[in-house]
């Protein structure tokens, strides 16, 4: 390298044929060190690529405090959300003093703005959200579908109702951690369900296919009456006209040539007769 670097009293001058291989050995290498290094991802870029949620409970009012019970209830929540597939959140509502009742189309437009806000409804996939009024006895549940959502009207009354039913006055947390355990099992196997239900019927193997297409090898065709059948048996075998017919074409046609032989015989026969 020392044949072009000049001395820095020296003019500038374009290096020399020679050495320009050496400019282009070091601009290679200074481009694919750069484009060696790591770049901070942009923030549109984690929020596109980051995972939607499995499984979360949202206490709002404390109701089951802040020790194990509610440790518990998210490992069940995430594991029956594993097990179905899709996500699942609850959402607890409510004081452990609040006990008056609450609008139901009030609490149907607060489980779907929750749905949108634990980010549930981005994309076509599902996901279900219980919302849950423990000191009113009251529940919703949104798919974000509605009658095509994962888990069937049918399906969420019936969750909800039995719900509904062990949400008692003075529940304890356990209790109430107990229950909202089963409901979200009873989710998990709806969805399931659902899924099996939706899943689209497989195609019979290529060998069973072409079976079926094929026609038997003992009934290529209609089959005769039984009747017919023995007559057929019974009837002695036709034999062919075609040689006949070509045996009496040649002998007329062979007669028909000695009578035109005849008749020329006798013509001559009959003008030498008069010549003479």
């Amino acid at each position: 390298m020392s044949s072009f670097l000049l001395p820095s009293s020296a003019p500038w001058a374009p290096p020399t044929a020679a050495a320009r291989p050496c400019w282009l050995a070091l601009a290679t290498v200074a481009i694919l060190v750069t484009s060696a290094v790591p770049r901070p991802a942009s923030a549109a870029g984690a929020a596109l690529s980051a995972p939607r949620p499995v499984g979360s409970v949202q206490d709002d009012g404390g109701l089951l405090g802040r020790g194990p019970v509610l440790a518990t209830l998210r490992d069940r929540v995430i594991g029956a959300a594993t097990r179905a597939g899709l996500p699942i959140a609850i959402v607890l509502v409510g004081t452990a003093g609040s006990s008056r009742q609450i609008d139901p189309a009030s609490l149907e437009q607060t489980a779907r703005t929750r749905f949108a806000e634990q980010g549930l409804a981005d994309g076509a996939d599902d996901a279900v959200l219980l919302l849950v009024a423990p000191r009113a006895a009251q529940s919703v549940l949104e798919t974000g579908k509605g009658e095509a959502g994962i888990v069937p009207e049918i399906d969420a009354r019936r969750i909800t109702a039995d719900l509904r039913r062990a949400l008692r006055p003075r529940l304890s947390a356990t209790a109430l951690a107990g229950a909202l355990a089963k409901t979200v099992d009873q989710i998990a196997d709806s969805a399931l369900e659902t899924r099996e239900r939706r899943r689209p019927l497989s195609a019979p193997p290529p060998d069973e296919r072409a079976e079926a297409s094929a026609p038997s090898s003992r009934h290529e065709g209609p089959r005769a009456p039984v009747g017919t059948r023995k007559e057929e048996a019974k009837s002695p075998p036709r034999r062919s006209l075609v040689p006949g017919a070509y045996a009496l074409a040649i002998f007329v046609m062979l007669g028909l040539a000695l009578r035109q032989r005849r008749r020329s015989n006798s013509r001559e026969s009959n003008q030498a007769t008069r010549r003479s």
